[in-house]
């Protein structure tokens, strides 16, 4: 499910690559996987760092909603049992743990890494 996001995702990392860069590395050298790794693969790594970033909330949402109409275990189905018992307190807390979890793997893992890439190879 998460494939079509990675895929267009770096499609337009590809379409941004810079063709004077490009040219240069070729007439540098002809072997294609020295200008791939050299040249393309750190070009391509700030998408890929967004890339991961949009993938991990998308992954929570689709985790969180296959749990909640049929998991056994899980947080899903842990609001699907308080919502079930009408335990409000409950449901607000997981969604305050959900909430926290994605907020923090964004702020200390996923911006980081995004602002390292795009300053580095950017």
């Amino acid at each position: 499910m998460l494939v079509p996001f990675a895929m267009i995702n770096l499609r337009e990392g590809l379409r941004a690559l810079d063709t004077d860069l490009q040219e240069m590395a070729h007439s540098l050298t002809r072997r294609r996987a020295r200008i791939f790794l050299a040249v393309i693969l750190p070009a391509l790594l700030p998408f890929a760092a967004a890339t991961l970033r949009i993938m991990f909330g998308v992954a929570w949402k689709v985790v969180l909603t296959a749990e909640l109409f049929g998991g056994n275990r899980g947080l899903g189905y842990l609001i699907n049992n308080a919502r079930q018992d009408f335990d409000t307190a409950t449901i607000f807390a997981a969604i305050g743990l959900i909430i926290a979890v994605v907020t923090a793997a964004d702020r200390f893992l996923f911006a980081p890494l995004e602002r390292f890439t795009a300053h580095r190879f950017g």
